[in-house]
């Protein structure tokens, strides 16, 4: 009598374990605490990829491609300009409008870390962006 006793004891709190424990005196279901840490987990990855993931557009061979970058900085701002990505001549940094050179400036903090608007460092920003870009752009017009 006592074995069978003791199954019905663990079988009690078995059955706790899965349903629920207690917390305090309130009962709070394990899977509702599951569910809510594996969509606050979600959450977080979300706001965590917003903040450090950008896009930026660019046409090449005859085709807009999007490419994605990690931020040097935290900001909500995903969409980028890049007034250089294209098989355009470049103009100087100096002939940009006032508008195309806030979007590049900010293009070229968040993506390369440079934070300084002078003439110089956008140009510096200019030549070196990104190297796959003038690679490819290299590669199709010496074809």
């Amino acid at each position: 009598m006592r074995a069978a006793d003791g199954g019905r004891r663990r079988a009690k709190v078995t059955d706790a374990l899965v349903q629920g424990a207690l917390v305090g005196t309130m009962r709070v279901p394990i899977k509702g605490i599951v569910g809510t840490l594996a969509g606050a987990s979600f959450l977080v990855t979300c706001l965590v990829t917003w903040l450090y993931v950008g896009r930026v557009y660019s046409y090449l061979d005859d085709e807009l491609q999007k490419t994605y970058f990690i931020k040097k900085f935290a900001s909500f701002q995903i969409e980028f300009h890049d007034p250089y990505a294209s098989e355009a001549d470049p103009v100087p940094v100096a002939q940009l409008t006032g508008e195309q050179r806030r979007d590049f400036a900010d293009y070229c903090k968040y993506r390369f870390g440079i934070e300084s608007t002078t003439d110089d460092s956008l140009e510096a920003c200019r030549r070196g962006l990104p190297n796959s870009l003038a690679n490819r752009i290299g590669s199709t017009r010496t074809r």
